[in-house]
C-alpha cells in the first residue's frame, strides 16, 4: 500500500476506555509520544449520553497518567467542521475517541475538518485510539444500528472512515451474542478485528500486538487466528 502509515499508531479498544483495566495500556501508548504529551478526548460518539459525562472521566483518566488532556465538545458535523476545533485536534498527541453510537460519529466526523485534523496528527506521530463504536468508525467498514433497533447491539454492517484501511473491528467481542455472525459477514471483504472488553489491539510499524484482560482475534478468507495478551502479530501492508 502506498501509505506508510496505513496501519501505524491506531489502537483499538474493545471497551473500558478511561477505566483502571486501560491504565497500562494507556502509560504504554503516551510512552511512545514525546515528553508532556497533550490528549484529546472526543465523547462525540456519546452526543446524545452525557459526552461532558465522558469527556470529563477521560480528562481526569489521562491527568492522573501524568499527560495533558482535554475534551473537545464535537457533538455534530458543524462542530468537527469548526476550524478552531480543527485546530485544537490538530496540535494534539494522542486522539481518544470513546464509545456510544457509530452511526452518530460517523455522520459527525465524514468528510469534516476536524477528520484532517485527525489524520495530520498521526502523520505528524501521534495516535488514533478509539474504543467501542471509536474503533469500529475507523475501519473501511463499521457496525451502525439498523434502523429502530435501539440501544442493544449494532448489526448492520455500512462504509467507515477508512483509516483502518482493509479491515473492520467487531468490540465486545466476549459479551456480543452476534460477535462471530457478524464478523463472517465481512471476513471476505476485509480483515477483522474481534476485540474482548478491557482489551485492546495497538497496531504500528507494521506489527499489532493483544494487551489487557484476555483474547482477542484475528478473521479474514473463513481463518480464525486467537491471540492472548501479550502477543504479537504481523499485518500485511
Amino acid at each position: 500500500m502506498d501509505d506508510p502509515l496505513v496501519h501505524a499508531r491506531i489502537g483499538l479498544v474493545g471497551s473500558g476506555e478511561f477505566t483502571p483495566a486501560m491504565e497500562d495500556i494507556d502509560r504504554e501508548i503516551l510512552s511512545s509520544l514525546p515528553r508532556d504529551p497533550h490528549v484529546v478526548i472526543l465523547p462525540t460518539a456519546a452526543a446524545g449520553e452525557d459526552p461532558h459525562d465522558w469527556a470529563t472521566r477521560g480528562v481526569e483518566h489521562f491527568q492522573r497518567l501524568g499527560a495533558r488532556a482535554s475534551g473537545l465538545m464535537v457533538l455534530n458535523w458543524a462542530h468537527a467542521d469548526d476550524p478552531e476545533f480543527a485546530a485544537a485536534l490538530e496540535s494534539a498527541d494522542l486522539c481518544y475517541i470513546s464509545g456510544g453510537k457509530p452511526a452518530r460519529l460517523l455522520s459527525a466526523l465524514e468528510g469534516s475538518a476536524l477528520f484532517r485534523s485527525m489524520l495530520i496528527l498521526r502523520r505528524n506521530g501521534g495516535w488514533i485510539v478509539g474504543s467501542s463504536a471509536g474503533a469500529m468508525v475507523l475501519g473501511d467498514w463499521t457496525l451502525v444500528h439498523a434502523p429502530g433497533s435501539g440501544h442493544g447491539t449494532p448489526t448492520m454492517w455500512t462504509i467507515g472512515l477508512g483509516i483502518l484501511q482493509g479491515m473492520a473491528v467487531v468490540p465486545h467481542y466476549d459479551l456480543w451474542e452476534e460477535a462471530d455472525g457478524l464478523a463472517e459477514e465481512i471476513e471476505s471483504s476485509c480483515t477483522v478485528f474481534g476485540i474482548a472488553e478491557d482489551t485492546a489491539v495497538l497496531l504500528d510499524e507494521g506489527h499489532g500486538r493483544v494487551l489487557g484482560a484476555t483474547r482477542s482475534c484475528i478473521r479474514a478468507a473463513a481463518v480464525t487466528r486467537w491471540i492472548d495478551p501479550g502477543g504479537r502479530f504481523e499485518l500485511a501492508l
